[in-house]
């Protein structure tokens, strides 16, 4: 039990203790997210990822392996995603969207900064190279 305590205000406490006072600071000022969800996701987020490729300890070996499975998982997606579009008759237009939307998701970033906060270690970084298609 003293373990789940110690997890919790060492990792999860902080998270939300950050996201409550987000949460009233929009409420009581009125300030929009918009310009502040720009500027993270378009500055912060990119220096975020270049830090942790250009700081991290894989080997040549272990990156190239990351890069391969990436590009397996890239293939393997999209001939899924074309055999079932082929078989649903859809369109060349569409199946053409669904195999991009399929094959390159843009989910990489969604929830980096809490990931890293609560797990970085050596071990988590190999995953987030995959996931980012590094």
């Amino acid at each position: 039990m003293s373990e789940l305590l110690s997890l919790f205000t060492n990792i999860l406490l902080p998270i939300f203790l950050i996201v409550a006072a987000g949460f009233l600071f929009g409420r009581y000022t009125g300030i929009s997210s918009r310009p502040l969800s720009q500027l993270v996701f378009h500055l912060f987020s990119p220096c975020l990822l270049f830090t942790l490729l250009t700081q991290n300890r894989l080997s040549g070996n272990e990156i190239s392996r990351v890069m391969l499975f990436a590009t397996i998982f890239i293939l393997v997606i999209g001939s899924l995603t074309w055999v079932f579009g082929r078989s649903f008759r859809l369109e060349r237009r569409v199946l053409a969207g669904v195999m991009l939307s399929t094959m390159f998701m843009n989910a990489g970033n969604f929830g980096l900064p809490v990931v890293l906060f609560a797990l970085l270690t050596p071990l988590t970084l190999t995953p987030l190279m995959a996931l980012l298609g590094a």
